[in-house]
């Protein structure tokens, strides 16, 4: 409550989702469809192929 001298615990079901922001880089092939539309600050949906590796990355 508002006057209580301890918080809500958040196990009791007023659970607040935030959503978490992490920095990464980003190469787009210049071919890409519509890679024009791309903009800062838009949100996505990522799906991260953990399989395989680039020929670029790191080892």
């Amino acid at each position: 409550s508002e006057f209580s001298l301890l918080q809500a615990d958040n196990a009791t079901g007023n659970f607040v989702k935030i959503a978490q922001r992490v920095p990464v880089r980003i190469t787009v092939d210049p071919d890409q469809a519509e890679s024009e539309r791309l903009r800062p600050g838009l949100s996505v949906v990522v799906s991260i192929d953990t399989a395989g590796r680039l020929k670029n990355s790191p080892p």
